[in-house]
Formats: structure tokens, C-alpha cells, sequence
């Protein structure tokens, strides 16, 4: 094993067409490759690009996922989900009614939570896992600050309205609406740098895969990377796993993430009180308590199959069924309260907005990524005003 101690010279490495890496970067991954899992996705790589589409000078001093790690946090599509939901809107107060048809109302607190304080919480859940079971941390915590950028404002209720649009203006040009696919769209094109010559932030193959591929319909206990070779990154098929261990971490901790924080917001705004019993038992009735088992079994799980040689992150069954019936739980009280004014109001007035604009249909879902909250309602408050506005 080369010697790689303070004060000793590293030799000089060289990436392919004689380009020489840094020392101090060779310093960082040596460290890796002395500390991590063999299991564990290397920043070190042989790819003259870096595995990024476009060539870019090296960091001297910043693995390349530290390196996408920092343009994420600098970016301005990064910075706009505070004003986004998670599942409650960021604006101040609203009145709707429940499907039963009871007048209820919601008010904004300090303590709801944004879409932008849900992606620094699974990135530090999810480094916390890869720092006990030695994985990258650096690659995860990327993929987790960056994997819901493409969301558009009101969360998965903004999601659905656009697809109900495509299904009455389909359009060639435009992809059927997914988050993680704009995800993709906003940081591979979208995003911009200042003095750089291409669009978008250039980012390595590992986050981007990871990003595109960081969601399913439901959890999956055990989860399995797809080899390296698949092209599914850039045929942009997103429900297949991604090709790291750390991107496969990503996709159960954005469930362990979202599920008790949905449930505290939910609490504090007086619509539940205790989970059930089946849950409680197992998670606890706090995001504490939950947050806590659910973190503490994957690492058991996951160090368990990596003694086992198995390539895979895991969770065990019965926290795994206590997370699913949380969801479940969750999502029959979201829908309760929010489903007729998503029906009745926002999606109607998306529909609106995107007659009212005359734009094509993936240029209204680029302006509409691009709106807070607040901004998207103050548009529809727009139009709705205008005298020209006879609908």
C-alpha cells in the first residue's frame, strides 16, 4: 500500500491523456480508500471527465463529490425550497374543507416543515448511516441535498396538477411530469454558472444517478444497486435502482425522512393526536424516537449483510411494516384534509395559469420550478383579478 502520511510526497497520479491529480486530492482519496466499505462508491476514478458530461479542470482540493456538493448548496434552484412544501403550503394561512365537508383551516408555523429543511434532514439521517457502515458520505449527503430540486411548488399536490394538465394537453416535447426527472432537468440544465460554457451544474454520474433515481411508489426493505453499465441514467428511466449502495441509502431514507416529519406536522397543526398502537410500539410517537430506531436498525441490518458479503441496504421487517403503516397513516389523514382543496382549488388554478400563459408544456413546468410557493399563488391571485379574466 502506497504511504500516504503527513509530510510524506504522494507519487504523482495521472488521469488518462497525461492529466495529473493534485496531491492534496490523492491525499483525500487514499483516506477514502483506507476507511470505506469495498462496498462503498470511491470519489477516486480513473474517467477523464471525472464521470461529469462536461471536462473541467480538476479541484485541487475537493473530491468530485464534495465538489457537486458545494455547487448544490450555492445554487439557486437549492435556495428556493424554503419556500416550497413538503405537504403543507408555505403561505400564511388557507381555508378549505375536509372530503367529509367540515370548514377547516391551516396556519403557517415556525415549526411546518419546508421542502428545503426535509432535504438537510435525509442528508444528515443518511450521513450518519454511511459514516456507521462506511459508506461515502460525501456522495450521499450530494444526492440527498439535491434529489427533490425538480419539485414544483405545493409538493406532490403541484406534481399531480400537471400531470392532469398532460392528460388534457399532451405534449411530444414535454416528458410525463415526475419530480425526480426535473430533478435531473434542473441540475443538468436549468441551473447555471457563472463564466461556465456549458448549462447546468455538471455534475458526476453517481449523483446524478442517484437523484434520478432516488424515489419509488412504496419503500423497499432490502435494496440492491443496478450494475454500473446500465444506460437507465440516460434513457432517464426512473424506476429502477440506482447504481450505488449510497444512492440505494438515499432512496429508503427520503421514506424514513418524510413519514414521522409529516406526522409532527400534522400533530402541531391539531389534525391528529397518537399514531396507532401497531406504530407506536415498534417507532415511538415522536420523530425522535422514531428517527432514532429507524436509523440505529438500518445500520444493524446493512453491517449485518456487508459481513454476509451481500452489496445491499437493508432494514428489518418489522420496522420496515411499522414505517409502511405510517405512511399509510399519514397519507389517508393528508388526504382527509387536503385532497378537495387540491381538487377544488389548486389544480384548477394551475390548469388556469397554463391557458392563461400560452406557453408549451415543458416550458410552463421550467417557469413553474422556478416559483415559491407564495409566487405561484400570487400569480393565480393575478390573473383571477384581471378584468380580462371572464372565466
Amino acid at each position: 500500500m502506497m504511504d500516504f502520511r503527513i509530510g510524506k510526497k504522494p507519487p504523482v497520479r495521472m488521469h488518462p491523456v497525461s492529466r495529473p491529480v493534485p496531491a492534496r486530492r490523492q491525499l483525500i482519496e487514499a483516506r477514502e480508500i483506507n476507511l470505506l466499505h469495498p462496498f462503498a462508491a470511491l470519489s477516486r476514478t480513473d474517467h477523464f471527465t471525472d464521470r461529469r458530461i462536461h471536462l473541467e479542470g480538476l479541484d485541487p482540493y475537493r473530491t468530485r463529490f464534495a465538489r457537486d456538493r458545494d455547487r448544490i448548496l450555492h445554487s439557486q434552484y437549492f435556495m428556493l425550497l424554503i419556500g416550497k412544501s413538503q405537504v403543507f403550503p408555505v403561505l400564511d394561512h388557507i381555508e378549505m374543507r375536509t372530503k367529509q365537508g367540515a370548514e377547516v383551516s391551516w396556519k403557517f408555523t415556525p415549526v411546518t416543515t419546508m421542502r428545503l429543511f426535509h432535504s438537510l434532514r435525509v442528508a444528515q439521517l443518511a450521513k450518519s448511516i454511511a459514516r456507521a457502515v462506511r459508506l461515502n458520505e460525501d456522495l450521499v449527503e450530494t444526492q440527498a441535498l439535491a434529489h427533490d430540486m425538480g419539485h414544483v411548488p405545493f409538493g406532490h399536490a403541484g406534481e399531480r396538477a400537471i400531470q392532469k394538465i398532460q392528460e388534457s394537453y399532451p405534449d411530444p416535447d414535454a416528458s410525463y411530469f415526475r419530480h425526480e426527472r426535473n430533478s435531473l432537468n434542473v441540475v443538468d440544465r436549468l441551473e447555471r454558472m457563472a463564466g461556465a460554457y456549458f448549462e447546468g451544474l455538471n455534475l458526476t454520474f453517481e449523483v446524478r444517478d442517484g437523484i434520478l433515481h432516488h424515489c419509488g411508489e412504496k419503500p423497499s426493505r432490502v435494496l440492491v444497486p443496478r450494475p454500473d453499465d446500465d444506460p437507465s441514467l440516460e434513457l432517464k428511466q426512473i424506476d429502477v435502482m440506482p447504481v450505488t449502495l449510497e444512492g440505494c441509502l438515499l432512496r429508503i431514507m427520503d421514506f424514513v425522512g418524510y413519514a414521522p416529519q409529516d406526522y409532527h406536522d400534522m400533530r402541531q397543526a391539531g389534525w391528529v393526536g397518537s399514531v396507532p398502537e401497531e406504530i407506536s410500539r415498534v417507532l415511538g410517537d415522536n420523530t425522535r424516537t422514531m428517527y432514532d430506531r429507524m436509523v440505529k436498525d438500518i445500520i444493524a441490518e446493512t453491517s449485518r449483510a456487508f459481513r454476509d458479503g451481500k452489496k445491499q441496504i437493508v432494514m428489518s421487517q418489522e420496522v420496515y411494516d411499522a414505517l409502511d403503516r405510517l405512511i399509510a397513516f399519514n397519507y389517508e389523514v393528508i388526504m382527509q384534509y387536503l385532497a378537495t382543496y387540491e381538487e377544488e382549488y389548486l389544480s384548477p388554478d394551475i390548469l388556469h395559469l397554463f391557458e392563461q400563459k400560452s406557453m408549451g408544456m415543458q416550458e410552463f413546468i421550467d417557469y413553474l420550478v422556478g416559483l415559491t410557493d407564495a409566487q405561484l399563488m400570487a400569480e393565480i391571485e393575478m390573473i383571477r383579478s384581471s378584468p380580462d379574466d371572464m372565466t
